[in-house]
């Protein structure tokens, strides 16, 4: 393979490994009160951003001005709230 090749193919697997870093309205779309933490972090990947506090936790993916934040009750999805997205 060429070095031409092996830059192409290594930029494109980064993306696909990284999902491409950047939070759509269309990520928003598909999470939904209800779902559980790993059912969101599937979609969403690793958050940005939790903080804990007794059963309640609450995580930001993205960042300040651009993101999607989740609360979670019990490890449950019960609101959800989009910033910026396009």
């Amino acid at each position: 393979m060429s070095l031409k090749g092996f830059l192409l193919c290594s930029i494109i697997a980064a993306g696909i490994i990284t999902g491409c870093g950047k939070l759509t309205a269309s990520h928003y779309n598909q999470i939904k009160a209800g779902m559980d933490y790993n059912e969101i972090n599937t979609i969403l990947g690793v958050p940005d951003m939790c903080a804990n506090e007794s059963k309640i936790k609450q995580c930001r993916w993205g960042s300040k001005s651009e993101n999607i934040k989740v609360t979670f009750i019990n490890n449950t999805a019960t609101s959800i709230a989009q910033n910026n997205l396009k």
